[in-house]
């Protein structure tokens, strides 16, 4: 009887636990200080020098507050007062609950998956900061503790909560902020400028085949999720899936991250610009049939429309 009941008791507690923290967790999206801090280490040195062209883009970023912005599945996202940057900080250490949990059930295997989870998004930074810098407005690494190098900020959690958050000790990336792609095509529906929707079509998938023709593969090519515009120019915001497969050419990327892009990309349509279906699935049936069709070609495509 005694059993039963200080078995009870525990499973009881842990229930509670589990709603508390789920609860916390829908009113901040799980952010807080102690949620960044990394127990990854990657052994090597993967912080790289800023482009010096940068200095002072990345200067004017690392002097203003930031506000939060939104929870991927690597990282929380922050923008800047003025709106023009976004700092991610990744995804560390798990809930106080969740870490219980692990430890009771000796979960050390799921431990070591996230680290190497957490090296392959570090390797897919370094990858995009190196070769795909413009086509994702990367600005700067930090993917090392410092000491004494970078600032103290002020960030503001989903509550409007402070948090006082030195640069140092966290690892995060720093990006030029994008419009959403679903943004810009659903600005474009509400104006009934079907022409520039189309364009935004073609510049994502332009973006999306000079990549592959660099020889790098994207495992979540997702066009209304993961794409974003500066200004014109399509990028990919989410830098954290990239690799590179010399398995992968692009013959890879028609006949499997294409299919992949199209059906995502019809999901979103279907629901919410149905008048584009049509026309984007003639675009990618086109690109279908001539694996040789270059970026630049279907770019001059989009441009005589505009």
């Amino acid at each position: 009887m005694r059993k039963t009941l200080f078995l009870g008791t525990i499973v009881l507690t842990l229930l509670i636990g589990i709603g508390v923290e789920r609860l916390y967790h829908h009113l901040t999206d799980g952010f807080s200080q102690k949620r960044i801090e990394s127990i990854f280490s990657t052994g090597e040195n993967m912080n790289y020098s800023p482009n010096p062209l940068d200095k002072q883009l990345i200067d004017k970023a690392l002097s203003q507050n930031y506000s939060y912005l939104s929870s991927g599945s690597q990282s929380f996202a922050f923008e800047s007062t003025d709106k023009e940057f976004v700092i991610k900080f990744f995804k560390g250490r798990k809930g106080k609950m969740k870490r219980t949990i692990s430890k009771i059930f000796l979960l050390n295997n799921k431990k070591q998956k996230s680290q190497n989870a957490m090296r392959d998004t570090f390797n897919s930074c370094i990858l995009s900061y190196l070769h795909l810098k413009e086509e994702t407005g990367l600005l700067f690494l930090h993917l090392n503790k410092t000491k004494s190098t970078l600032p103290t900020l002020m960030f503001y959690d989903k509550l409007n909560r402070e948090f006082q958050i030195p640069l140092d000790r966290f690892e995060f990336i720093l990006q030029k902020k994008a419009l959403s792609s679903q943004d810009m095509l659903l600005e474009y529906k509400k104006n009934n400028d079907f022409t520039g929707a189309i364009n935004t079509i073609y510049k994502l998938l332009n973006l999306t085949l000079a990549r592959s023709q660099k020889g790098y593969s994207d495992k979540d090519p997702h066009l209304i999720r993961n794409f974003g515009f500066i200004g014109k120019q399509a990028i990919e915001i989410d830098v954290g899936g990239f690799h590179r497969d010399p398995k992968k050419d692009s013959a890879y990327f028609f006949h499997h991250e294409l299919p992949k892009i199209e059906a995502k990309l019809c999901l979103f349509l279907r629901k919410n610009y149905p008048e584009l279906i049509v026309p984007t699935k003639q675009i990618i049936a086109q690109l279908k049939q001539n694996e040789n069709y270059k970026p630049i070609e279907l770019l001059n495509h989009a441009q005589k429309n505009q």
